[in-house]
């Protein structure tokens, strides 16, 4: 077993223990080490669960369904967190693009006796077995990189010299304190990527993209967080879990196709990419690409052959991409000046019939390396295509290519193509396995089946309180018969007529009061079944796109914005509703603006400093005077052809408003000019 000397820690949960339901989840838990139980739990809570891992930090925490440890991707990436950043998460029934197979199948085939209503104990043991024979998917929700950012602690208003002084200042210790962690980094041995922005004084902000994980950047780099300076160490989170197969087997590959990169590095980076015989596959540029990205980015058209710029002096950013892929590097003799690269690009987007193709100056010169690297090799590939057919052999151009572009023979590079082939005809054809593939539900399809999960379960909670007035009026109705019946009883004994009386009279303000709370009651459940048929009336709106959902936020504040996400989510392109939005300033509007809300409805007038930056940021705020809003407790919906229309009109309302502001601001400057020039004569 390859992973027998190392600790490995299975994990099942209890039955009737899910991670979305109210109750607390507990897991049975099995400790292996040499292939021997060193330590076993039948329940462990979540808390206690992740206190252990922390205490003994197992090399492997083996499990057979990752949504075991939460029903969100979020937590799962929170409990990953929360462990050693060495402990490894291994899924050990497969993966769901892969294909998945039942535990007791998968520990029967590498002949683990366990049965199939096995308990989860013996679950827990089989999916540590199955780890320590190396069988499974690794999780893995971080990249092997840490982000470091430097800036200002606080940022900058208008002022006079003092402040411009101070300005100096503060761009002066973000230069030497980003030049004091790259000797840091550099001392260490760590790889990294340095993106600066400057300014003549110094820098205004770097970010570093360091090429560990996050513990090891930590041990190194300390968070701070000053009123001059500002240092923030995050990992870097995969947009996605990704589910890693232990051993390389476990895939089909991919039949290789070599490509040519061109690469403009910079804080916007342009990436061009053609395949052996010119084509142009991909052209791109973002932002702050690390490496990691590019190779991503070329990982999808084929394995990198050349990598091209269009500098003599090769910048260190594409000679380590060159050194990372083992890839030949390009540079022109001469530097290509701007004219030179305009003219290579249109000339040959002309010859190959993609004049309609827009690129910015990053993508251009990107392209431009790519070409002028594939200009160069051109001949010696056309010659590599004749040689092939003057031999007439049959055997693929592409592997021979990159052999001759790397420097050999095209004698040689032949000789070598054929061997690999006879070698490879040589070997038995291993039998293919086909497993189901699970396809993966949208992010939409998701969305949507927790909104319906989550007011199926209002609508559920609703019946039962319900059932429980109903259950509380039969016995009320129990109870008024009995003491009817009582009062029956003592009618007929004159010995205690005054007692009767008494009682009677007791018993009869006892069932007015009973009535009295039936009737409100019978009236509560009313109002229930009424709300029930709203809730249904509004989610048959939303299924057929005629309304829209809005998040409700109850107070305007961190706080109240922060309860909202913890309970139903704020993602990008939501409506919010303000129940009360006279707390909110600047930030909290800035706090919804970085979760890109489409629009703000508010039930109180807003703040002019909070209005002012959605106005900036072009974000339409209503008064829930302007719109029609169906509300059912905390739950509202709104038309959305009506609020289309309503975010359309305030829209161009904003123009007018900029616009207005623009020619008042001019009709100042005009009559200062006038003053200023009056005062002259």
């Amino acid at each position: 077993m390859e992973n027998e000397d190392k600790i490995i820690m299975g994990i099942d949960i209890l039955p009737m223990r899910s991670p979305s339901s109210k109750r607390q989840a507990k897991y049975a838990v099995v400790i292996l080490q040499d292939n021997k139980i060193i330590e076993k739990y039948e329940e462990l809570s979540y808390y206690k669960l992740v206190e252990k891992i922390n205490e003994i930090k197992p090399d492997i925490i083996a499990i057979d369904n990752i949504f075991e440890l939460g029903s969100e991707e979020k937590y799962i990436i929170n409990f990953m967190l929360k462990i050693p950043a060495k402990t490894k998460v291994i899924q050990v029934t497969g993966s769901p693009l892969h294909g998945m197979e039942p535990l007791h199948r998968l520990a029967k085939r590498h002949d683990i006796n366990i049965p199939s209503k096995a308990s989860p104990l013996e679950e827990a043991e089989a999916s540590a077995l199955l780890a320590a024979k190396g069988v499974g998917y690794l999780v893995s929700a971080f990249e092997e990189e840490t982000q470091i950012t430097v800036s200002r602690g606080r940022s900058l208003g208008p002022g006079g010299w003092s402040q411009d002084r101070y300005r100096r200042r503060l761009y002066a210790l973000v230069q030497r304190t980003t030049h004091q962690i790259e000797s840091l980094l550099n001392t260490h041995g760590l790889d990294f990527d340095l993106y600066i922005r400057k300014s003549e004084h110094g820098f205004v902000r770097s970010k570093f993209t360091v090429y560990a994980n996050y513990d090891t950047v930590l041990n190194l780099v300390k968070p701070v967080k000053g009123q001059d300076i500002q240092i923030k160490v995050t990992p870097v989170q995969k947009r996605h879990i990704e589910f890693l197969p232990l051993h390389s087997s476990d895939i089909k590959m991919k039949e290789i196709k070599y490509v040519i990169v061109g690469v403009d590095p910079g804080v916007t980076t342009g990436v061009a990419i053609l395949d052996i015989d010119g084509n142009i596959l991909e052209v791109k540029s973002a932002k702050e690409l690390t490496r990691k990205d590019i190779i991503r980015l070329i990982a999808k058209h084929g394995v990198p052959a050349v990598i091209a710029t269009d500098v003599t002096q090769v910048p260190q950013f594409v000679e380590k991409l060159a050194k990372t892929l083992n890839s030949q590097l390009f540079q022109p003799s001469k530097p290509l000046t701007v004219v030179e690269k305009r003219t290579l690009v249109q000339d040959y987007l002309k010859k190959i019939n993609q004049e309609e193709i827009s690129l910015d100056s990053h993508q251009r010169d990107a392209l431009a390396a790519a070409i002028k690297a594939y200009q160069s090799l051109k001949n010696k590939l056309a010659r590599v295509e004749a040689h092939i057919r003057e031999l007439g052999i049959n055997i693929p151009v592409d592997p021979v290519k990159t052999l001759v572009i790397q420097g050999m023979s095209i004698k040689d590079a032949i000789n070598k193509v054929v061997q690999e082939i006879e070698e490879t005809r040589k070997k038995p054809e291993p039998e293919e396995t086909t497993k189901p593939i699970e396809k993966k539900p949208s992010p939409e399809v998701l969305d949507l089946k927790e909104q319906l999960h989550v007011k199926e379960k209002v609508i559920k909670r609703l019946e039962g309180q319900i059932q429980k007035l109903k259950t509380k009026v039969s016995e009320l109705e129990k109870k008024n018969q009995e003491l009817k019946e009582f009062i029956e009883k003592i009618t007929s004994e004159q010995a205690i007529e005054i007692k009767k009386l008494r009682e009677i009279s007791l018993r009869e303000r006892e069932i007015e009061r009973l009535r009295k709370e039936n009737l409100i009651l019978k009236n509560e459940i009313a109002k229930l079944n009424e709300k029930i048929a709203q809730l249904i009336r509004m989610r048959v709106m939303e299924t057929r796109g005629l309304a829209i959902p809005l998040k409700v936020i109850r107070r305007f504040s961190y706080e109240g914005i922060m309860d909202t996400e913890r309970e139903v989510g704020i993602k990008r392109g939501d409506v919010v509703f303000l129940l009360d939005a006279s707390g909110g300033g600047p930030s909290t509007a800035k706090l919804l603006i970085k979760k890109g809300v489409k629009a703000i409805i508010c039930g109180t007038p807003m703040s002019h400093m909070a209005f002012k930056e959605f106005f900036k940021a072009k974000i339409p705020v209503l008064s829930v005077e302007e719109v029609n809003i169906r509300r059912v407790d905390e739950f509202a919906t709104i038309s959305k052809k009506e609020l289309e229309q309503i975010i359309e009109k305030r829209l161009r309302e904003y123009s007018e408003m900029e616009k207005k502001e623009l020619e008042e601001r001019i009709e100042r400057l005009l009559e200062k000019y006038r003053m200023e020039r009056k005062v002259a004569e």
